[in-house]
């Protein structure tokens, strides 16, 4: 397991204490609990940012492919 220090100002350590005193956890295990639900809620925006992604090129897709011209003097009145 690391170990690792972080920096709090003293009024944010005091409510940090307090939370995990409430939920009758430790300090290091309701820090962890946070970052693994940061992954979590990141992977999960990253999923739901594609399929919102997926489904407005659905949306305003149109089939390509055929010219209607032969020849680039067909695209000019002359």
């Amino acid at each position: 397991m690391t170990q690792l220090t972080i920096t709090l100002d003293d009024a944010t350590a005091e409510k940090a204490r307090l939370v995990a005193q409430r939920q009758q956890i430790t300090l290091s295990t309701l820090v962890q609990g946070l970052i693994e639900r940061l992954d979590v809620d990141d992977q999960a925006a990253g999923q739901r940012a594609c399929d919102a992604l997926d489904e407005s090129y659905r949306l305003v897709s149109s089939p390509l492919g055929g010219k209607p011209w032969n020849v680039r003097d067909d695209l000019y009145d002359r």
